[in-house]
């Protein structure tokens, strides 16, 4: 987190994907901590996060494009 607070992210998009395991207490902790730095110093969110449980099947992949594409879209504005 400390790099994190390190950057500017006023104007600037962020989105965050990452893998996990539901098995534990905290499923994809990371990724909501990564969403929370980036809001409170200035990003704008621009693809609804991904979260994949364990390895990335069908589901997740379609996900990931999905973000992916929402990512470019938030970019290109």
């Amino acid at each position: 987190n400390e790099e994190v607070e390190d950057v500017e992210y006023s104007g600037k998009s962020a989105s965050v994907a990452g893998a996990g395991d539901t098995f534990y207490e905290y499923y994809c902790k990371a990724v909501d901590d990564f969403e929370a730095q980036f809001k409170k110093f200035g990003a704008t969110i621009g693809a609804e996060n991904v979260k994949i449980d364990l390895n990335a099947a069908a589901e997740a992949i379609a996900n990931l494009q999905k973000f992916s594409e929402a990512m470019v879209a938030a970019l290109s504005n």
